[in-house]
């Protein structure tokens, strides 16, 4: 069963970048935004969901968290367009998307954790 909860969750997730993607893909002209944006608000789920670890089910968990937040970051797809930076000779730029996704994520995580303490 719990196969089929992360599975359901990935696959909503998944879809969910995907639309995303097609959504901001003008955007993408300096930095690939779409994946940062995607990477930052399955941080800020994440950190939602483990705020509320202890108040939640373990199936729960599953859903969003390795579900559908693994669904919707893009982690290989960060190397691939950071790669793809580096081969066009925009070091600066590759770096800039290594920065802020990252950075980014983090903080992402954090905001929401303090998220669950408003609401």
């Amino acid at each position: 069963m719990d196969f089929l909860i992360v599975g359901i969750g990935g696959f909503l997730g998944t879809s969910i970048r995907f639309l995303i993607a097609k959504i901001l893909t003008n955007y993408n002209m300096i930095l690939p935004f779409s994946t940062l944006f995607c990477n930052v608000i399955a941080s800020i789920l994440a950190g939602i969901i483990f705020g509320f670890s202890n108040e939640i089910s373990s199936k729960t968990y599953l859903f969003f968290v390795v579900g559908f937040a693994g669904g919707l970051s893009t982690f290989s797809t960060f190397n691939l367009e950071t790669i793809k930076l580096i081969y066009d000779a925009k070091i600066l730029f590759s770096i800039l998307n290594i920065f802020f996704n990252i950075l980014l994520s983090f903080v992402g995580f954090f905001v929401g954790l303090k998220l669950i303490k408003i609401f």
